[in-house]
């Protein structure tokens, strides 16, 4: 399923260990705390990936309120990115903190959608379509992605201590 590494990522990416098949293990590490899961493609998806983020962030502790819910935002969005438009039947996601730095990575298996998954929940949704990488952009310090041969990773960084006070809204 999702057994091939990731690849060498340029110098100052994210660490470019492989993602690991299994769903909930929090791994306490000599740079940090490492979790991983992987969630079928489904509406409900992207609140799953939110819950286990702030569940993790929560538990390793010493995280800001701010970066915890910058995380949340940035899991969503890349996990939304990846159930609405891509064909795969899952989504995994990792999540590393060390001590700088909460890193985010998302992979999907494919990159068109198989039938169109709607996962609005109201009638604005159409008003907040594309703005997804934009607040990544706005909030991480740094995001990219990289093709690989079975879909695509796409990866952000932000610092565990960041603060939202001040910035433009």
């Amino acid at each position: 399923m999702f057994n091939a590494p990731i690849g060498s990522l340029p110098v100052g990416d994210p660490p470019h260990a492989p993602l690991k098949d299994f769903t909930t293990d929090h791994v306490e590490g000599r740079a940090g705390f490492q979790a991983e899961w992987i969630l079928p493609r489904q509406q409900r998806t992207p609140s799953q990936a939110r819950e286990q983020t702030r569940r993790a962030l929560v538990a390793w502790g010493d995280v800001s309120e701010d970066a915890a819910d910058a995380a949340e935002l940035i899991v969503s969005e890349l996990v939304t990115n990846a159930v609405v438009h891509t064909r795969s039947p899952s989504v995994q996601v990792q999540l590393r903190l060390d001590a700088e730095s909460i890193f985010v990575m998302v992979r999907d298996q494919g990159s068109a959608p198989m039938e169109p998954l709607n996962i609005s929940t109201s009638g604005s949704a159409q008003s907040e379509d594309g703005r997804g990488l934009f607040l990544i952009d706005q909030t991480a310090t740094s995001w990219g992605s990289r093709r690989l041969n079975t879909g695509t990773l796409v990866w952000a960084r932000l610092d565990r201590s960041l603060s939202l006070q001040g910035m433009a809204a």
